[in-house]
């Protein structure tokens, strides 16, 4: 079961298998079209699109070629607008959905879905795409496309993946580099559950002084030299509810232990306590390092590796998924209620950049961005007046540089003078 295009337009055929995972077979003359009728007798339920200028004058022949050899095809015509009397006429005779021009690539797909279902679409595009486009269909948007950005397959999947668990785990691991978003998968994670209470927050690189345990499972007044009062603990305020423990990677062994125990049992102890609590939550967690690296590296007991590893959300670097950075500058400008767009170069710097801070760093550089713009009528990189993240070229990530560095770096003392003579000219104007 596949679909078939046949157009004189190579441009739009390109652009249709752009949006596919596996391109489809496709005739852009009509004896293309009948060497490829042999693969249409053998589909069982073929779809074919046919742009009305593909060969009209023995476009009728050709249909009428499938009827005699008993091709029963699903057809979707790509049309100009047409008169009732001839629409009505061909869908009579040959079976036809009309699809009128012009329309987006997502309108097609919608009406192969709506003809045939998702069959002839299954081996040209990834499942999560075929989701999307079944609830656009029943006219429904994607739930958390506004808030996790992004219309790239990697990103899709992400969404999908979260809705298909709905809610449903009791321990879930979210991966990715730092400034890739976690804590918003983490956000909507939480959302699926359905559970009103506030989903309790913290980052494990924020334990100081060797803390871990008193600060998860709480303490009694007298546990330590400074526990002058009792303290519940994260865990305790967790009960019936969420928990996120970001930058697990820095968790000391002896708590994750402890953490095990809980999750397995649902019992703990206050430190200095012999009193066992009860807790159940759910347990979300992050890295930015692989849970096998820290396990390779023994950062993280085998057991509790196990425990966590069930089910896990690999978050790409942004530099895997640039064709998302568009929505990514719109959605953060939009978010910051600023009308003006970037200019063509700051656009093709934004598009070449491999971003090692992620989509934190490009929301902080488009931050810059406008804090410099002035009264300019675009966004423009060359305004702003330090050296941005743009322009460093070190390899391990951003290098610290002032502008006393300027004279070690051409670009960023040419664009600070620059800058300079704007600033003057438009003070003294």
């Amino acid at each position: 079961m596949s679909f078939y295009l046949f157009t004189k337009d190579v441009k739009f055929r390109a652009l249709v298998n752009h949006e596919l995972t596996n391109s489809c077979i496709s005739a852009i003359s009509m004896e293309q079209a009948l060497k490829i009728q042999s693969s249409l007798a053998k589909d069982a339920h073929p779809v074919i699109v046919i742009d009305e200028n593909f060969s009209e004058p023995t476009l009728a022949v050709f249909l009428e070629n499938l009827a005699f050899h008993r091709i029963h095809a699903k057809k979707i015509l790509l049309v100009s607008p047409l008169t009732p009397k001839r629409q009505l006429t061909f869908t009579q005779e040959h079976h036809l959905l009309y699809l009128s021009k012009p329309f987006a690539i997502k309108d097609l797909l919608c009406a192969i879905i709506h003809l045939a279902g998702t069959g002839p679409l299954k081996e040209h595009l990834a499942h999560e795409q075929l989701v999307a486009l079944e609830a656009c269909l029943q006219g429904e948007e994607d739930p958390f496309a506004s808030i996790l950005i992004g219309q790239s397959k990697a990103m899709m999947h992400i969404r999908h993946t979260i809705r298909q668990i709905d809610g449903r785990f009791t321990a879930i691991h979210v991966n990715g580099e730092s400034g890739t978003g976690k804590e918003i998968v983490a956000d909507l994670l939480f959302m699926t559950t359905g559970i009103k209470k506030p989903m309790v927050v913290e980052n494990c690189a924020a334990f100081t002084g060797g803390l871990h345990d008193s600060r998860l499972f709480g303490h009694v007044r007298g546990a330590f030299t400074d526990a002058k009062e009792n303290r519940d603990g994260l865990v305790m305020m967790a009960d019936q509810g969420v928990l996120f423990l970001d930058e697990i990677e820095v968790l000391d062994l002896t708590v994750q232990g402890k953490l095990l125990r809980l999750l397995e049992s649902g019992k703990f102890r206050h430190m200095g306590s012999d009193q066992t609590i009860i807790s159940r939550f759910k347990l979300i967690t992050a890295s930015n390092v692989s849970l096998n690296v820290l396990l390779e590296q023994k950062k993280m007991r085998s057991d509790f590796y196990n425990r966590i590893n069930q089910l896990i959300i690999e978050i790409p670097p942004l530099r895997e998924h640039k064709e998302d950075i568009p929505l990514l500058i719109k959605h953060h400008l939009d978010h910051r209620g600023e009308s003006r767009e970037l200019d063509r170069d700051t656009t093709r710097r934004f598009m070449e950049y491999d971003w090692p801070g992620n989509i934190r760093s490009l929301f902080n550089e488009l931050d810059n961005l406008i804090t410099f713009a002035g009264t300019h009528d675009t966004l423009d990189e060359n305004r702003v007046l330090t050296t941005t993240c743009l322009n460093r070229k070190d390899i391990q990530g951003y290098q610290k540089i002032t502008l006393t560095d300027t004279e070690y770096h051409p670009l960023s003392a040419e664009r600070h003078t620059r800058y300079r003579k704007n600033l003057i000219n438009e003070t003294c104007g």
